[in-house]
């Protein structure tokens, strides 16, 4: 999130004397710009789209608190916690998607669409 981490190269177990391991050498470089999110809120959401990393986000949204809160919310009284999940999935182009098949910028474009609906997290 708040860093960029690249393989650089493999070092193979025959390089090493005991013990026989696989090593890598990564790079890691600071992002800039930073990423203008609230750390914590973005966690939450995570951890709402990891709820079962091998189910479609559509699935763990539903699976959460938020239907209820979509739900109980004046701003959604029109419409379903299933149209408002479809159109923020459709908005960052994640329709079927799964979590463990997104990188981080597709969960950044998801956290947007929901903030342009007033979804905080």
């Amino acid at each position: 999130m708040l860093t960029q981490v690249d393989h650089v190269v493999k070092v193979s177990k025959n390089n090493f004397v005991r013990p026989k391991v696989e090593s890598s050498f990564v790079q890691i470089e600071p992002r800039a710009p930073r990423p203008p999110i609230d750390l914590e809120e973005f966690d939450r959401f995570l951890k709402i789209c990891f709820l079962r990393k091998n189910k479609t986000l559509k699935a763990n949204l539903k699976n959460s608190a938020l239907p209820s809160r979509i739900s109980g919310s004046p701003d959604f009284e029109n419409t379903t916690p299933d149209k408002v999940f479809e159109r923020a999935l459709r908005g960052a182009d994640l329709g079927g998607t799964r979590a463990a098949n997104s990188d981080i910028d597709d969960f950044l474009a998801l956290m947007l669409e929901f903030r342009k609906m007033n979804i905080y997290f």
